[in-house]
């Protein structure tokens, strides 16, 4: 339920995340710098366009994400840090059930699901801690741990979001109603082949019957003559 871009900037040596909450808009984002990457990495050292391969790789698919991605929001970025700080040291994915008792509220951590916030106008701001999971052998297993603070909108950045997002749905819309017509001309062109298909074999049973109807008329008229000439043959004989 969330959505998340994804970005690196080679010239800079920068990787950005920026997490939206569809639900609630809001809205959590941080860049990271190639010393705090250097931290991140430390256990499974990867270079940031290996790592920003890593998690567009990992956040490609459903399958992916449920497999090796997690999102957990606590009530401010130190609580996030301290959570970051077990996972970073786990060989494990960490558990999507599981309570956590420092987060926002209980047993709100999940895959990608929609979490607990605090109120724009709440202090301290809460964070969005992403847990991707690296495992390239049996023999090596890592997590890789993300803090983003939340970022506050504005009203007209609220909007903006969300007009953007109905803009989306729109076009997905109308995508699909242009493949929906593109399926019914189809379907009606396989019925109309269908009727002319029908149709030619009605004709078809319609001059079959006919050549019956004439052959048994020919069979009939072959009968009259037999008998009319068995009638001659008997007349000839008395």
């Amino acid at each position: 339920k969330f959505d998340v871009t994804v970005d690196f900037d080679a010239d800079a040596s920068k990787l950005s995340l920026h997490f939206i909450n569809k639900t609630n808009v809001k809205n959590f984002q941080q860049i990271f710098t190639k010393a705090e990457i250097a931290k991140i990495t430390a256990r499974c050292q990867l270079s940031m366009q290996h790592l920003y391969e890593l998690i567009v790789d990992q956040l490609s698919s459903t399958e992916f994400i449920e497999q090796s991605c997690r999102v957990f929001v606590y009530g401010d970025a130190k609580q996030a840090m301290a959570k970051s700080t077990i996972f970073a040291q786990s060989t494990e994915v960490p558990s999507a059930t599981s309570n956590v008792s420092d987060a926002v509220g209980d047993g709100d951590e999940g895959k990608l699901d929609d979490t607990m916030l605090n109120n724009v106008n709440d202090k301290p701001r809460a964070a969005l801690l992403f847990v991707t999971h690296f495992n390239p052998s049996k023999y090596l297993h890592c997590n890789f741990c993300f803090v983003a603070p939340e970022k506050h909108l504005s009203d007209v950045d609220r909007f903006m979001i969300k007009f953007n997002e109905v803009q989306i749905e729109n076009q997905q819309l109308k995508s699909e109603n242009e493949q929906l017509k593109q399926r019914l001309d189809v379907i009606a062109q396989n019925v109309q082949q269908l009727q002319q298909q029908q149709n030619a074999a009605k004709n078809e049973n319609a001059q079959l019957q006919q050549k019956m109807q004439s052959m048994q008329q020919q069979q009939n008229a072959s009968k009259n003559e037999n008998a009319q000439l068995q009638q001659k043959m008997q007349s000839m004989q008395q």
